[in-house]
């Protein structure tokens, strides 16, 4: 197992006990009539939520940054047209997601959008800027960048509004 997913399993486990202390504190707050353990138990919660959000948001951010290869000397801005649309289905909806045809040193490569539309945007034959990294092999969709990016940070808006609420909470139980 390498360490990345050992780390991650790590931290989901720590937040998984203490959500569960978390819980048997706000039940017993409740069986034994304890307003204060019920208030702490679900500022509590608010505090889990919020680390867990803010850091989706961080670790969303950070990959999306890594991802675009700011550092990566050998990249190079193609375009893509669009010659099909990939159809997913999510709860009995359809999602399109653009397949991109481009040439690589007249090689042609084809890679599939990762954000998907209903209905369908744009139409096949359309042009699409590309970033192709030499380093790694990979292509991005460089608009779709933008549609993670804000994404992430939303998530790290809420987040840091949750945290912020809790902290006012706790500091209110102790005054």
């Amino acid at each position: 197992m390498n360490d990345k997913n050992h780390n991650i399993k790590i931290i989901f486990g720590i937040f998984a006990v203490v959500t569960f202390s978390i819980i048997i504190i706000v039940s017993l707050g409740i069986m034994l009539e304890k307003p204060a353990w019920i208030s702490w138990g679900w500022t509590a919660v608010v505090y889990v939520m919020a680390i867990i959000i803010l850091l989706v948001g961080l670790v969303g951010i950070n990959h999306s940054r890594k991802s675009r290869g700011k550092n990566d000397s050998r990249k190079e801005v193609v375009f893509g047209t669009i010659v099909d649309y990939e159809k997913k289905s999510y709860s009995r909806r359809v999602y399109y997601y653009p397949v991109y045809e481009y040439y690589i040193n007249g090689i042609r490569e084809t890679i599939v959008s990762t954000v998907g539309t209903r209905p369908a945007r744009g139409s096949i034959g359309d042009k699409a800027q590309l970033m192709y990294n030499y380093d790694t092999g990979k292509t991005v969709c460089l608009g779709e960048e933008n549609v993670h990016s804000k994404m992430y940070i939303v998530f790290v808006v809420i987040g840091v509004a949750l945290l912020a609420w809790a902290i006012y909470r706790s500091v209110g139980m102790f005054l």
